[in-house]
């Protein structure tokens, strides 16, 4: 089985937000054992889906935008080594949705390699398994990270790393590399210099994602969310112009962010009831490009 999307040319039109309301605050009441979250991603329903990091099972837990909870999805075939991230995108072959779990936490820079897992989207309280795994080596040495990024139109797979310095390496599974057993390198991409943008808050990146049509992407750290426009056409983000700084709120340890469907912004942090932030999109405006076909 081909492990790459083929999408023919064709105009691409989606809503773009253009303006946010009122920030809204839900916790998920009754559910104090869910205090780790670590990665997020809207589901095709509209359900909200989050993974714990390490020490806790490999699971998917789901919930509503308004913070009720609808039950835990079991992953088996895989492990929790350090669940850091979760993406929803394309799956490969274009053959519907998929998430991807990314086992890419690395605290003391000791793993030989990290992981992403590929699964079905997930129904309450139904396990699911994982189809496949990329297994994944630096080329610099181990790395810590947190942020994966699926992009809508290709599927094209990204890893920003959490540095302490100011800075972000992005690197990227090899366009068309099959997952198995064996290890494969990541592709070195290029750097953020986060600091040049948050200067007066963390500077650690703790997630990202792009939105439904590609043309916006966010990075999220401890305390900012910020927004870059983007090529809808393009798979690699070119963090080319200065971001803009969205208010998703306070958090203790915010370390998840991701789009809605609407246009809006979800994240979570960690602690227990885990905190939910929501930014409804409040207007919204058409976009359209055409896009050359995708590898």
């Amino acid at each position: 089985m081909s492990w790459l999307l083929l999408l023919l040319a064709a105009p691409l039109r989606a809503d773009t937000c253009l303006a946010w309301g009122p920030l809204e605050h839900h916790d998920l009441p009754g559910q104090p054992t869910l205090e780790e979250s670590s990665g997020l991603a809207e589901l095709p329903s509209g359900v909200l889906a989050t993974v714990e990091d390490s020490g806790n099972p490999p699971a998917i837990h789901l919930f509503t935008r308004d913070g009720r909870f609808l039950g835990t999805s079991p992953v088996r075939g895989a492990e929790n080594v350090d669940w850091e991230a979760l993406a929803a995108g394309p799956c490969p072959g274009g053959e519907g949705r998929c998430l991807y779990i990314g086992d890419i936490g690395d605290n003391k820079r000791r793993r030989d390699h990290v992981a992403v897992h590929l699964v079905p989207v997930p129904s309450p309280n139904q396990p699911v398994t994982v189809r496949a795994t990329w297994k994944l080596r630096y080329p610099t040495g181990p790395q810590n990270a947190e942020t994966l990024l699926v992009h809508p139109r290709t599927g094209r797979v990204l890893v920003v790393t959490k540095r302490k310095d100011g800075w972000a390496d992005v690197f990227g599974i090899p366009v068309g590399a099959a997952p198995g057993d064996r290890i494969l390198t990541l592709e070195p991409l290029g750097r953020i210099e986060v600091g040049a943008f948050a200067a007066h808050g963390s500077r650690k990146v703790t997630d990202g994602a792009w939105d439904a049509d590609g043309d916006r992407l966010v990075l999220r750290t401890y305390t900012d969310v910020w927004l870059w426009p983007e090529d809808p056409c393009a798979d690699l983000p070119a963090f080319d112009a200065a971001p803009t700084r969205l208010d998703l709120g306070r958090m203790v340890q915010a370390e998840a962010v991701a789009w809605l469907a609407d246009g809006g912004l979800a994240a979570t942090s960690e602690g227990a009831p885990m905190p939910l932030a929501i930014l409804p999109c409040a207007r919204r405006g058409a976009v359209e490009a055409t896009c050359p076909a995708a590898p």
